[in-house]
């Protein structure tokens, strides 16, 4: 009686593995795709023409964290030149921004990625002069994250930001309590502190000696007199995200339940709805970016009506899908007209603008991209599925 030869298996086994990964990643970039391309039929947009003159009363330089980029990206106004700040091997993907200020001087925070950077809040202040970017402190391993609101005093050097850390009470329960830190960046320390501060949004005024900010109400505080004084009532509109005007006479405002923007004067304590076209906020940081003139503000918004670049963005949750990419625009709040100085923004990276004296220098104009995290995916699925089809294939030719 002869011996009945098994069919070997360990080939099956293998080929239907292979087979299986390369199924899966398929399904994953299917996945991620739809990511890519799901997103209303409609572009959301804003009515009016544009005021085409209003970018040539405008000075100062916008800062933004652009699309795969080894650095920040800064547009002065109005001859609108691109410069480069490069990270230098410091945390990128800043998720907060701030200035310049008079000096060129630009803070952001990070959260570090990579073994090196993991779990650990940066701040980081880099240069519109060239200068290498140097960390003023580094947070981690403890039960605290950081705001939605960074603001840089346009002199003084005064960094203002807020920290909300866990506490347990006596019942053992565990509470959030927000502070307001005032930092010095000159000696690399906080100098004072304020309790109970919204995260969403504060502004300095001109001196640098006064901050404004919203708990409930919009209030002002002095770091020389360490006294605080109400600007506007609390109420249930819930005002925030102050911006304080070129002459630190006047406050932009936003209340959130009635969606509408306002301002007041401060001798006269009169308020005003203002018209703000488009103003567009995502995940509550604020959309007022700061004064390009006494009388112009810049701020963040949907794309106007007819605009060719609007656009969607990429690298998107599955969950949630593309969204609408932004646009930098200016207004002139005595006379109520418009005008789009830069287009095609992720609404979810961070914005800033300040006014520094003098011009950029000593840095790159020509932005340099990080695709290689793309790249390796790419490559990568491409060898794997290549491998499945030849393994396939001798597979087939020996049992032919």
């Amino acid at each position: 009686m002869g011996i009945e030869n098994k069919p070997k298996r360990k080939p099956r086994i293998i080929l239907s593995i292979l087979i299986g990964i390369g199924i899966f990643l398929i399904a994953i970039k299917l996945f991620f795709y739809y990511a890519e391309v799901s997103h209303p039929k409609e572009m959301p947009s804003v009515p009016g023409s544009e005021n085409s003159s209003l970018k040539n009363q405008a000075k100062g330089i916008l800062v933004y964290e652009p699309e795969q980029s080894d650095g920040l990206e800064a547009i002065s106004l109005p001859d609108k030149k691109k410069y480069l700040l490069p990270y230098q091997g410091l945390p990128g993907s800043p998720y907060l921004v701030a200035g310049p200020d008079k000096d060129g001087r630009i803070a952001y925070f990070s959260y570090g990625e990579g073994n090196e950077f993991l779990e650990k809040y940066y701040l980081i202040l880099t240069s519109l002069k060239g200068e290498k970017p140097e960390v003023l402190y580094v947070r981690g391993n403890e039960p605290s994250y950081l705001e939605e609101s960074l603001a840089l005093s346009h002199t003084g050097g005064h960094l203002a930001f807020v920290s909300t850390k866990e506490y347990k009470d006596t019942d053992g329960s565990t509470h959030n309590r927000d502070t307001l830190e005032i930092w010095d960046i000159n000696q690399k320390k906080m100098i004072d502190s304020i309790e109970g501060v919204s995260g969403y949004g504060f502004s300095w005024f001109p001196d640098g000696q006064k901050i404004a900010y919203a708990r409930g109400g919009i209030y002002v505080y002095d770091l020389q007199t360490k006294k605080e004084a109400q600007i506007v009532p609390d109420d249930k509109d819930n005002p925030e995200n102050p911006v304080v005007r070129f002459d630190g006479k006047k406050i932009v405002f936003y209340r959130y339940y009635r969606e509408k923007s306002y301002e007041i004067d401060l001798d006269t304590k009169q308020e005003r709805e203002i018209s703000l076209p488009g103003l567009f906020g995502y995940g509550g940081a604020s959309a007022y970016l700061g004064f390009a003139a006494p009388n112009l503000l810049v701020f963040r918004a949907l794309p106007t009506q007819g605009n060719a670049s609007s656009g969607w963005t990429t690298s998107n949750s599955p969950l949630t899908g593309a969204k609408p990419l932004t646009t930098i625009k200016l207004s002139n709040l005595d006379i109520g007209e418009f005008q789009t100085v830069v287009s095609g923004l992720d609404p979810r990276n961070p914005a800033s603008y300040g006014v520094m004296d003098g011009e950029p220098n000593n840095l790159p104009t020509e932005r340099m991209t990080n695709q290689n995290a793309q790249i390796i995916i790419i490559v990568g699925g491409t060898i794997i599925l290549a491998l499945v089809i030849f393994i396939f294939w001798r597979w087939r030719r020996r049992q032919a």
